[in-house]
């Protein structure tokens, strides 16, 4: 499976729900998620950026305290582009000490309160992230190739900007384990 989005800074989450209830999108009820990011603890440099599949990314996600998914991303054109595998798992103690044995450790923890809807061929999620702020993505899942990845991603910014008035300078190429990485570095400098 290969998963293609863009990600965009949302400063009224309220106000882009709005717009997409008006285009007949049924939003989810709110799911709080809190995402365990691993990282290789002889290379921190996975949060630089990267070359073409340079990068794993592992994530243990814990949605609403009960269910468990362990996902595996491999960026391939850019950060938003990615190859991806999941499973669930019920022992994340177990997942925890595997990983450690691959060379893994717990990296940062990402919480956020998430509504997804779908609408024509996008999944779209409105990303409230603790001490990040407000996100929209728009993601596309593709079998194959994926050859096309840029053109898709070109396509959705078309839409957040005709469709729900999002500028396209608003957008972020990182993930949120990224961003959040990088926020505890401006922290770190600070003090």
């Amino acid at each position: 499976m290969r998963e293609i989005e863009i990600k965009l800074r949302a400063g009224n989450l309220d106000l882009i729900a709005a717009k997409l209830v008006r285009l007949g999108c049924v939003l989810s009820d709110p799911k709080v998620q809190e995402d365990i990011n691993f990282v290789n603890k002889d290379d921190l440099r996975w949060f630089e950026p990267m070359k073409e599949g340079e990068w794993i990314y592992p994530r243990l996600r814990i949605e609403n305290n009960t269910s468990l998914t362990f996902t595996v991303k491999k960026p391939l054109t850019n950060e938003m582009d990615c190859i991806e595998h999941e499973m669930h798992i019920d022992n994340p103690e177990a997942l925890k000490a595997v990983m450690e044995m691959f060379g893994y450790k717990q990296g940062v923890v990402v919480k956020k309160t998430r509504y997804t809807c779908v609408y024509q061929k996008y999944t779209i999620t409105l990303d409230d992230v603790d001490r990040l702020g407000s996100f929209i993505e728009i993601e596309q899942v593709v079998d194959g190739d994926g050859s096309d990845a840029e053109k898709m991603q070109e396509e959705m910014f078309v839409f957040a900007k005709e469709t729900l008035g999002l500028e396209r300078d608003a957008h972020m190429m990182r993930g949120y384990d990224i961003l959040m990485h990088e926020k505890d570095m401006e922290n770190e400098a600070v003090v």
